[in-house]
């Protein structure tokens, strides 16, 4: 258990960014760390900060927050080998059953057997942003490689995650696409407009699909209470993973994200564990991977290193304070 400091009980602020309120359920270790008082346990006042892609990048860079979600791919095509930030922890590591990406369909052709595995995405509408540095290029390409397809052998309907989620897969035109927020894969199960196929992380083990960072004043300037808040978010990952993969008190920690995020509780039930290690720490080999993937299909440019952006200091700090 992290202390408080002794002598000194004047709260850090420290400034958490998440994308927004809407995919505030994909960082749950941090609402069960600030629910249950482990902020508070290392003398942390955590301030939340909202922002989207390229301006959550820009605000870590510039220290505008201090602790800030990023992809491997959102921040290369960044900046490159030269990222000013670094990469501290996992915030969702996927696997079978781990992380929110869901491939989702029209109703009718999970329905009618015509969509049951990779193969039949043969001459299907498939949805993907057009951007294709984003995520969903990647999970596509290791679908159809699965089945022995490429790109060639589906029409690509170009269509920004927004669409996909609010105007719907048959208003856009599209028969099978990938949505991550699970409010919206249960408002549409609900409506009736799509119908859930397949779990993305049994594509991609070990993917690190969202990554902390921490920007360049906290991780620096800020070392110490950089190294408490790690080790509070280590403990509010352990009781997540704890109730959501081991069933100690599920319930009770769905009662906690309900609370924290206002989300109902059908899509806390839906939404698969985040699959962050007990110790947070990213994979190394995991990250480098898909970097050379995304270079390889000339998404990004080749040869570039993920081990020099990475900071693992705190992290081990955490793991050795909570043994």
């Amino acid at each position: 258990m992290v202390l408080p400091r002794e002598g000194d009980t004047e709260m850090d602020t420290v400034r958490i960014g998440i994308y927004s309120q809407v995919d505030s359920l994909r960082f749950a270790p941090i609402h069960v760390a600030a629910q249950r008082g482990y902020f508070n346990d290392a003398d942390i006042q955590p301030e939340y900060f909202y922002a989207h892609g390229p301006g959550m990048q820009k605000a870590l860079a510039a220290s505008e927050t201090d602790v800030g979600p990023t992809t491997v791919e959102r921040m290369l095509k960044a900046y490159g080998q030269d990222v000013p930030f670094k990469i501290v922890a996992s915030y969702e590591t996927w696997g079978p059953g781990k992380g929110p990406q869901h491939f989702v369909a029209l109703p009718e052709l999970v329905q009618s057997g015509k969509l049951k595995d990779y193969a039949d995405l043969k001459g299907k509408r498939l949805g993907l942003e057009q951007n294709r540095i984003d995520p969903d290029w990647l999970v596509a390409n290791r679908a159809l490689d699965r089945a022995g397809l490429t790109f060639d052998d589906v029409e690509i309907i170009w269509a920004s995650v927004g669409d996909r989620r609010d105007k719907g897969l048959e208003a856009c035109g599209i028969e099978v696409t990938i949505i991550y927020q699970p409010a919206a894969i249960i408002a549409g199960v609900e409506n009736g407009t799509i119908a859930v196929w397949k779990h993305c992380g049994e594509l991609f083990p070990g993917r690190q699909g969202q990554l902390m960072a921490f920007s360049p004043q906290f991780a620096g300037e800020r070392n110490d209470v950089a190294r408490r808040f790690m080790a509070a978010y280590v403990r509010g990952v352990r009781d997540y993973l704890d109730a959501i993969e081991g069933g100690n008190n599920r319930e009770g920690m769905i009662d906690l994200l309900n609370q924290a995020t206002g989300d109902p509780r059908s899509t806390i039930e839906f939404m698969p564990s985040l699959g962050v290690p007990r110790d947070a720490r990213v994979d190394l080999a995991a990250m480098q991977k898909e970097t050379d993937l995304f270079a390889e299909n000339g998404f990004l440019p080749q040869g570039i290193k993920i081990a020099p952006i990475v900071d693992d200091q705190f992290a081990a700090f955490a793991s050795e304070q909570l043994k």
